[in-house]
């Protein structure tokens, strides 16, 4: 037993100061059902991490419930607790989520996880035109392939790709006021980003039916074949020829 704790072992002691420190976070709630619901974590939390852990981080997880607090005073579902935290700020208050969902308060929906992620991606892919002229564009794009998706024609992570594709399109061409691509500038973007000649062409489709355009949507075998190329490889050493001479074997 360490110097200076009396007859206190150590565990007790971070014991003794968890239960202080959750005591004195129970009472800032001004929801009785909250305030269960913290005192029931904490206990769930000093078994899973231990008294030492737990004494050292309650105050931190008091914020998370403390946010549950001030916008509901009870569980919200999950659907609320994504869009207020986010996808990244759930898995930030991972031992307050692993706690609703193993004692059954709250169920995750991963589908509608993952459709947050990508609508939060979507987001930030349309924030990089946030106005002008290649923005309205891009809007016009993005518009048209929500509608297919509405109809199931296409999904959220497809529109993301898509419009991923359209965006460096649209920096590539570096269009001015009611210009559009030109099948020059559309073959500039192929060459340098060869990758998405397939995620672009339904922007380039797009284009020609909304703005009478004749854009190529992809380029020809031949013309890709001879654009893109695997990095060089050194050339193949020539085949050395042997010398003949004029002398026969048994002449040497």
């Amino acid at each position: 037993m360490p110097a200076g704790r009396g007859r206190e072992c150590e565990i007790c002691g971070w014991q003794r100061v968890f239960n202080k420190r959750l005591a004195i976070n129970v009472k800032g709630f001004s929801s009785d059902h909250i305030a269960e619901l913290f005192s029931q974590f904490g206990k769930w939390f000093l078994t899973s991490v231990g008294a030492h852990k737990a004494a050292l981080t309650i105050n931190i997880h008091y914020r998370f419930f403390a946010v549950l607090d001030s916008n509901w005073s009870a569980a919200p579902s999950y659907e609320q607790l994504l869009q207020h935290f986010g996808a990244a700020g759930l898995r930030k208050a991972e031992s307050p989520m692993r706690f609703l969902t193993e004692t059954g308060v709250v169920s995750i929906d991963v589908q509608l996880r993952d459709q947050h992620t990508e609508n939060r991606r979507l987001a930030a892919i349309l924030s990089e035109f946030s106005s002008g002229w290649s923005a309205q564009l891009l809007n016009e794009y993005i518009s048209a392939l929500k509608a297919k998706m509405e109809q199931g024609h296409t999904d959220l992570r497809s529109v993301r790709l898509a419009a991923r594709a359209a965006v460096n399109l649209l920096k590539n061409a570096q269009l001015k006021l009611e210009e559009l691509p030109t099948q020059k500038s559309l073959e500039s973007f192929w060459r340098s980003s060869p990758g998405q000649v397939a995620a672009v062409a339904g922007f380039i489709g797009h284009l020609n039916r909304r703005h009478r355009l004749e854009l190529q949507m992809k380029p020809d075998a031949r013309w890709l074949s001879v654009t893109v190329r695997p990095c060089h490889l050194p050339s193949p050493a020539k085949p050395r020829h042997r010398v003949h001479s004029n002398l026969s074997e048994h002449q040497i």
